[in-house]
């Protein structure tokens, strides 16, 4: 991929600062050349390097995009260390690709822990399911790999939950020598829910951002490309992208797929555009099977979330009750005062 030199910068300045004025009306100052010392000043030139080094970056993805759909492909030493992020409609094969890369992760000895809201997790080859209840507690253990089935919680109760996790192992993990630290990979499901773009979560985001120095990474998977944000794509090191028909979706892969992003509506089920590092290509990837039965954890009784108790949730369900508790009292009241007098 070639860089834009200073001569084509000025230039791409020139014409920016040009088609300005003509926008605005000032058809006459057109006619001018700025200084390059002008065009500085007023940002012209910082906004020519953005625009020309986004267009070479898009016509290299374009030129090195492969087309023929090859067999499934994973860097796990780049997923490791950036992260990988996977979206695509509904029924693409999303879920499959991902359980295929934990599966390889498994194989290489990492923790895996994946936070599953809509149960689609049940089989995998992860040996533990514990299904998570709204009043029932459960402490994993760190060194051991889980699905997490939340689908009984509210978003609230997910949020809390997967945050209270990934929070206690980050800290954990922190206060580990190095050479006692092990890979241990989160895998996000409905990521949109969590890193959305105005409303993610402080507590993933910094997981995402540092957790590489701790040994900590991540799968996301989004069913709304365009309702992730920008700074959790721009830091995984591998985008899989299954079948996108959502213009808003379209839109936002664009700035990473260029011109190809069309391929993205021709995909079948289990045909993924993968991008790495300005490489694009076409892969097929099988559905996943396993013949792992996980073992199902039993949850406590204790609360997770606050639980109310029966009697307060009687009084509060039967309000004549209480009216009629105190007017108990304020006639019980009236009657002692007239003995006494």
């Amino acid at each position: 991929m070639t860089t834009a030199n200073k001569a084509q910068i000025v230039q791409k300045a020139i014409e920016i600062w040009k088609n300005d004025l003509y926008k605005h009306g000032y058809d006459q100052l057109a006619q001018n050349n700025p200084t390059e010392e002008e065009l500085s000043e007023n940002g012209f030139i910082q906004t020519a390097k953005s625009m020309l080094m986004r267009d070479n970056h898009k016509a290299y993805v374009e030129s090195e995009f492969v087309d023929v759909p090859q067999d499934f492909y994973f860097d796990v030493e780049l997923g490791l260390e950036q992260g990988t992020f996977v979206s695509g409609g509904r029924g693409c094969g999303k879920s499959s690709l991902t359980k295929t890369m934990v599966d390889v992760f498994l194989k290489q000895g990492y923790v895996i822990k994946v936070f599953d809201n809509s149960q689609t997790w049940r089989r995998s080859s992860i040996a533990n399911l514990a299904i998570i209840k709204p009043y029932g507690k459960f402490e994993p253990q760190y060194d051991q790999s889980y699905v997490f089935d939340i689908s009984m919680l509210s978003l609230e109760q997910q949020k809390s939950f997967i945050e209270n996790i990934v929070d206690n192992d980050f800290n954990y993990t922190a206060s580990l020598n190095e050479n006692e630290r092990n890979w241990r990979i989160y895998v996000f499901e409905e990521a949109e829910l969590l890193i959305g773009t105005y409303d993610h979560s402080k507590t993933i985001l910094r997981l995402v951002a540092t957790g590489r120095n701790l040994k900590l990474s991540h799968i996301a998977v989004a069913q709304r490309f365009a309702m992730v944000s920008t700074n959790l794509i721009s830091l995984c090191g591998q985008l899989y992208l299954g079948m996108m028909h959502e213009q808003n979706d379209l839109k936002k892969a664009y700035n990473w797929l260029g011109n190809n992003t069309k391929e993205l509506r021709k995909l079948d089920v289990g045909e993924f555009v993968r991008y790495s590092k300005g490489n694009v290509a076409k892969m097929t990837a099988e559905l996943f099977a396993t013949e792992t039965k996980p073992k199902l954890i039993s949850v406590e009784s204790k609360p997770i979330f606050p639980q109310p108790t029966k009697a307060k949730e009687q009084i509060n369900a039967m309000p004549f009750l209480r009216v009629g508790m105190v007017g108990g009292f304020v006639l019980l009241f009236l009657y002692v005062i007239s003995k006494i007098r």
